[in-house]
């Protein structure tokens, strides 16, 4: 029989940033602000999911961040997750934050439509019916 291995996983943590570590929030917003403006795209193709986060340079607060979220994931489940991307999405006002899910949705949805159609044609060709 065959064995299951797990190459890659993803999935979403919840947890707070405890107030001990020095963040400073304001010096961080600016940072991802800085590099949204410049117009630093993850992905270069609308169509993907990484094309609405914006990319950032190294910054100090945001390895103290990565380093916390690292070893308090590997204290509590005792493996160590790996950054494979980074990025931020810039939330804009009144912007709902499933926003960018939706675009996506909304773009895959037309593409089976298209494709729905194309194959209703090819049948409809088969039947020779115009």
């Amino acid at each position: 029989m065959f064995e299951k291995n797990v190459l890659t996983e993803q999935f979403l943590i919840i947890d707070f940033i405890p107030a001990i570590l020095p963040i400073d929030y304001d010096k961080l917003k600016q940072h991802l602000l800085i590099a949204y403006y410049k117009n630093k795209k993850v992905g270069n193709e609308e169509i993907y999911y990484d094309y609405h986060y914006t990319q950032y340079d190294h910054h100090q607060h945001i390895q103290w961040i990565q380093d916390y979220i690292k070893d308090h994931y590997k204290e509590e489940h005792y493996k160590t997750p790996i950054l494979v991307k980074q990025g931020a999405i810039i939330q804009q006002m009144n912007e709902n934050p499933d926003m960018f899910d939706a675009e996506y949705q909304y773009w895959l949805h037309s593409q089976e439509l298209a494709t729905q159609e194309d194959k209703i044609s090819e049948q409809l060709k088969e039947l020779k019916v115009e």
